[in-house]
């Protein structure tokens, strides 16, 4: 029997004479608090028993946040590693170039010189370059390019950035004329390589 019930029988009582107006005060007093008392009591159950859930949803989101931290190390991880391996990859084949052309350089009196990785190619870096005339510098390009690939760049110094181009100098001059591109510095041999000059545009 509720509260409620229980308060209407208690009124009944008292409608009926049989038990006083203290009586029922009394008794209504006693039904209210023990009321009021089960309320809270339930009420710290239900608190009591929402903490572990609270305190699993917290550990759960802590290992969460863990995972992800890890999976996050792991593949920047991943990225950086596969980066370092491409760099170093990229210094071990410009240190095989370097030893393959080495004839060539001494050749032609190129000291000092290094092949760099520049522009998703292998460049040469070569003092001394730009003093190649009658031919030789062409001459010189071909050899490089017969070991390195196709117009290799080859540049006049080991931190120069321009480099010399292999296009015959009637076609710079005609260029020239028309406002074409052949602007930069470089060496500009005739197809033959019996011509070579040294220009540069502002």
């Amino acid at each position: 029997m509720n509260t409620v019930e229980q308060l209407k029988k208690y009124k009944e009582l008292l409608d009926a004479n049989i038990i006083s107006q203290e009586e029922f005060e009394e008794k209504k007093k006693e039904l209210l608090n023990s009321t009021e008392v089960l309320y809270k009591t339930r009420e710290d159950v239900d608190e009591i028993s929402t903490v572990p859930n609270k305190k699993i949803n917290t550990k759960f989101i802590k290992i969460a946040a863990i995972a992800i931290s890890i999976i996050v190390i792991l593949i920047l991880g991943i990225i950086g590693g596969s980066k370092i391996v491409e760099h170093n990859k990229r210094i071990a084949t410009a240190e095989e170039f370097e030893k393959k052309i080495e004839s060539i350089m001494d050749k032609y009196d190129l000291s000092p010189y290094a092949v760099k990785y520049v522009d998703y190619d292998y460049d040469v870096y070569a003092e001394g370059f730009e003093s190649l005339t009658n031919g030789k510098a062409l001459e010189c390009l071909e050899e490089i390019d017969d070991i390195m690939g196709n117009f290799t760049n080859v540049h006049p110094g080991l931190d120069i950035e321009y480099s010399y181009w292999r296009v015959s100098t009637a076609t710079v001059l005609v260029n020239k004329e028309h406002g074409g591109n052949y602007k930069k510095a470089g060496i500009y041999c005739n197809q033959y390589g019996s011509e070579c000059v040294y220009e540069s545009y502002n």
